[in-house]
Order: C-alpha cells, then sequence, then structure tokens
C-alpha cells in the first residue's frame, strides 16, 4: 500500500491522533516525513530495489518464527494456485527475509531449492522497520526495533517471535507470480525449528490484534485524505477567483 504521511498542517489535532495509537505511542507536534513512493525504474536506477530474480533457498536468513496455522492456510492457497504470486522481499548484503516468512517456511517444508525474491538495500532510508503499522507514519524512535538489531538476530540465527517486525518499502508489494515447477523441487524438509509453539487461541489474539493495529492504520490515511481533499477544495475555490479576475 501507499506509504503516506503526517504533514505540519493536519487538521487532526495531537490529542485526536494519539487516541487512535497504543496507549505507549505519542505522535510529536512535528510530524517527520516517513517513507515516500517512488516509480520502479527510480528505485532501481538509484540501486535501492532490485527485480525480481530467483535465489538459492539456503541462501536465505529468516528473521521469525511462523504461526503453524497461517502457514497452513497460506499453503492450501500456494498449492491451489500453483505458484508464488508474490516475491519474498530481502535485504540483499545479507540476505535476511524482511517479508515473506510464510512463504518462505512453505517452499523450506516441500523441499524447493529456489525462491522468487525482490531485493533491497536495507540501509537505505527508503526503507524503514517498526513494531506496529503506524510506525509507517510516525518517528522511528517510537519503534521497539532497529534495523542493527534484525540483522545482528538473523546473522545470529536469533529467531523472533511470528508477526513481530514490521517493514516498510518505497513500493507496493503487487502480485508477480512464480509457478512451483520454476522453483525446482527435492525432498521435503523438517521445518520444525520454525514452527512457533502457540495455540490456536494464541493465533486467533494475534490475528485479533493485528486487525486493531490495520483499523488504526485506516483511520490515519482516511484523516489524510480528508485533509488532501480540502487542500483540492481550496485550490478549486482559487483558481474559480482567479479565472473570474481574469474575465475583469
Amino acid at each position: 500500500m501507499a506509504h503516506l504521511l503526517w504533514t505540519k498542517n493536519s487538521n487532526l489535532t495531537t490529542t485526536n491522533k494519539e487516541a487512535l495509537l497504543p496507549l505507549n505511542v505519542i505522535i510529536p507536534h512535528t510530524y517527520t516525513p516517513r517513507i515516500m513512493m517512488k516509480k520502479e525504474e527510480t528505485l532501481h536506477e538509484e540501486n535501492i530495489v532490485w527485480p525480481k530474480t530467483l535465489i538459492g533457498l539456503d541462501k536465505l536468513k529468516p528473521i521469525e518464527k511462523v504461526f503453524p496455522h497461517h502457514l497452513e492456510y497460506i499453503s492450501l492457497q500456494i498449492q491451489k494456485d500453483g505458484c508464488i504470486d508474490k516475491p519474498l522481499i530481502i535485504d540483499k548484503t545479507h540476505h535476511i527475509i524482511l517479508d515473506g516468512s510464510h512463504r518462505y517456511a512453505y517452499l523450506k517444508a516441500k523441499g524447493y531449492t529456489l525462491a522468487p525474491v525482490i531485493m533491497v538495500d536495507y540501509h537505505s532510508d527508503m526503507i524503514q522497520v517498526g513494531s506496529h503499522l503506524v510506525h509507517r507514519f510516525i518517528n522511528q524512535n517510537h519503534s521497539t526495533l532497529s534495523k542493527e538489531h534484525i540483522i545482528q538476530n538473523a546473522l545470529q540465527k536469533k529467531l523472533f517471535d511470528p508477526r513481530v517486525t514490521r517493514h516498510f518499502f518505497p513500493f507496493r508489494k503487487e502480485s508477480i507470480p512464480t509457478p512451483l515447477k520454476e522453483l525446482q523441487k527435492k525432498k521435503e524438509v523438517n521445518i520444525d525449528f520454525l514452527l512457533s509453539e502457540v495455540t490456536v487461541q494464541t493465533q486467533i489474539d494475534n490475528n485479533a490484534s493485528y486487525i486493531k493495529e490495520i483499523d488504526c492504520e485506516l483511520k490515519i490515511i482516511n484523516q489524510y485524505i480528508q485533509e488532501q481533499l480540502q487542500v483540492k477544495e481550496y485550490l478549486q475555490n482559487q483558481i474559480h477567483t482567479m479565472k473570474n479576475q481574469v474575465k475583469e
């Protein structure tokens, strides 16, 4: 999705904005721009993002464990479609999986030796990490995670719990299907080390919590839309006034 920003002239008061966020998140009065969307060709030219490619699965480094039920659900979808719909997103330097933990777990379990990936420059300011979806909009200082923390854990094979990290990219995660037949299947592999030992109820609670994050994010986006609609109306009225002046 587009990575929208708060601006200093937002119609929301600080109090109203804070009401949309977790109790431990306080938005500063001056809003720091986060991530701007860029054209795909620009990202390629600036060596921030590289086009989809196939890479050896054994080169990838996971950062999180996965939920068993979600893995089962996504496995059924992949097998039904016969493809990996969206490439994994990985750090170009260390091949750390920034997005696609469950897709990786599926490929690993089924014995595939290749994975479709989009590589990114993780050191770029255009790519950010947070611990809540609202960190797409507010300063990183409010997050409990950092890129350094992510890299260190991945290199030391210390996996976070499922769905702990939130990575934000300057592009949409669009569908670029890769047929499974292109990924060179071999023997299936035991992936118990990737599976989180949680109850079904815990997974339900986590989904419910994530839905609340999405609702919070949608409220922020809606407020931004209303702000822009007001700016649009102001400019249209200004154009109308200037045109009348020209006629006179």
